[in-house]
C-alpha cells in the first residue's frame, strides 16, 4: 500500500499522541528518575533482550504455524500482510491459553504473531482473518516495535496504562480498520469483536443493529467514559462504532491495481487512477 492509503487507515491523532507520549515519558526520565543516558539505553537494551527472549519461549513452547501445521492460517496471515504490504511475514504461534486474545512482539522483523488457543478453537477462519488482520495492523504501523522500546519503562511506573493508553487505544482503531480491509466485510469484525468481548456463544447471539443503544448509553455517562483512561484498549462500543463510520465512508477493499482504498463514492482510485471494480 502506498503511503496515501496509510494516511486513511492510520486514525487521526495516533502521531500526534506518540509524539505527546514520547515527551511526556522524556521529561519523567529527566526530572524524576535522575538517571543519565547510558542507564537508559542500557533499560532499553535490557528490555528488547527480554523481548526477544519471549520470542525464543514461543518457538519453545507453542506450536508455530506453516504449510504443513494449520494451513489455512498460514494462508490468512501471508494474505494479509500482501494486502497490507506488509513485507516480512511475522511468524504466527498458537499457545494454550483459554482467553480469547492475540499480540504481536518484536522490535524487528521478523515479529512474531501470537493467537492464543481460545481464539482458534472458538473462531471461524473469517474470523481468525480479522484477529490476524488486526494484529498485522500493529506490525504494519510499528506498533510493536514502538512498545518495544517503551515496555521496560512503562512496567516500572505506576500508571503506566494511564500514561501509555493515550496514544496505545488509538492504534487500536487503526488496527481495527486494517482488519476491516482484511476481512472486506464489516458485519464479520463487528462480530469477531463482541464474540472476543463477551464470549463465542453469547457473541453469536448478539443483535448488531441494536448496539447503537448501548453505545449511545455509554456516551451519556460523563463518569464512564473516563473509567476508558484507566485501560489499555478503547471501550468495546466505540470500536465498533469507529469500525461502522470507516466502512461507511471507505471502500474496505483495496484497488487491486495499487492496493490503496478508496472513498466509497469514488468512480477511480484516487492513487493509480484505474476504475474502482464496484
Amino acid at each position: 500500500m502506498k503511503n496515501l492509503s496509510n494516511k486513511v487507515i492510520r486514525f487521526k491523532g495516533e502521531i500526534r499522541s506518540l509524539l505527546m507520549l514520547l515527551m511526556i515519558v522524556g521529561v519523567l526520565v529527566y526530572f524524576f528518575l535522575e538517571t543519565n543516558i547510558y542507564f537508559l539505553g542500557g533499560i532499553v537494551l535490557a528490555g528488547l533482550l527480554y523481548v526477544r527472549l519471549l520470542q525464543a519461549q514461543q518457538i519453545g513452547n507453542s506450536l508455530q504455524v506453516s504449510e504443513h501445521q494449520f494451513p489455512e492460517i498460514f494462508s490468512i496471515a501471508k494474505e494479509c500482510a500482501g494486502i497490507l504490504g506488509v513485507k516480512r511475514v511475522p511468524r504466527v504461534f498458537i499457545t494454550q491459553d483459554p482467553t480469547m486474545n492475540a499480540y504481536t512482539m518484536g522490535f524487528i522483523s521478523p515479529y512474531a504473531l501470537v493467537l492464543n488457543s481460545g481464539l482458534v478453537e472458538n473462531l471461524n477462519f473469517d474470523e481468525l482473518r480479522v484477529v490476524i488482520g488486526h494484529e498485522m495492523g500493529h506490525v504494519k504501523f510499528k506498533h510493536s516495535m514502538i512498545l518495544s522500546l517503551i515496555a521496560p519503562i512503562g512496567k516500572n511506573f505506576a500508571f503506566s496504562d494511564l500514561l501509555f493508553g493515550f496514544w496505545g487505544r488509538k492504534t487500536e482503531y487503526t488496527c481495527d480498520r486494517c482488519a476491516l480491509i482484511c476481512a472486506k466485510d464489516d458485519r464479520t469484525v463487528l462480530r469477531t469483536l463482541i464474540k472476543i468481548a463477551a464470549g463465542a456463544k453469547i457473541g453469536q447471539g448478539v443483535d448488531l443493529d441494536k448496539l447503537v443503544l448501548q453505545l449511545q448509553d455509554a456516551k451519556a455517562h460523563r463518569i464512564d467514559r473516563l473509567g476508558e483512561l484507566l485501560v489499555s484498549h478503547p471501550y468495546i462500543m466505540k470500536r465498533i462504532w469507529e469500525i461502522i463510520k470507516f466502512s461507511y465512508q471507505y471502500n474496505p477493499k483495496p484497488c487491486k491495481h495499487c492496493g490503496n482504498i478508496s472513498t466509497k463514492e469514488a468512480q477511480f482510485c484516487f492513487s493509480c487512477g484505474n476504475q474502482v471494480a464496484l
